[in-house]
């Protein structure tokens, strides 16, 4: 079964993101290459988040804090809130990165 882009929002919200970091996410303009790429990162952190953390609360908490060391005092959801695929797809490598130690 195909993941939704409303799936994806819930999952998004579940991470404590407001409608516009979800909007910034997942723009309506994206074609649907990039929508599809957007959905399955966004699922790969989910997956490696419930690796790492057994707590929905704990997930949450990993994504609104602060992380000197990984992503240089930002938070994960703020840098993949920003709009850029990039960044989306870097907040995903580098957190399962932490599933690989």
């Amino acid at each position: 079964m195909a993941i939704s882009l409303e799936q994806a929002n819930d999952l998004l919200k579940s991470w404590g993101a407001t409608d516009i970091q979800c909007n910034l996410t997942l723009p309506a303009n994206a074609d649907q290459l990039e929508s599809d790429t957007r959905i399955k990162s966004l699922f790969l952190i989910q997956e490696s988040l419930e690796l790492l953390f057994d707590d929905a609360k704990q997930r949450q908490g990993f994504m609104t804090s602060t992380h000197k060391n990984m992503f240089d005092n930002h938070k994960p959801l703020s840098l993949i809130a920003n709009g850029k695929l990039d960044d989306l797809i870097e907040v995903q490598r580098q957190i399962r990165s932490l599933v690989c130690i």
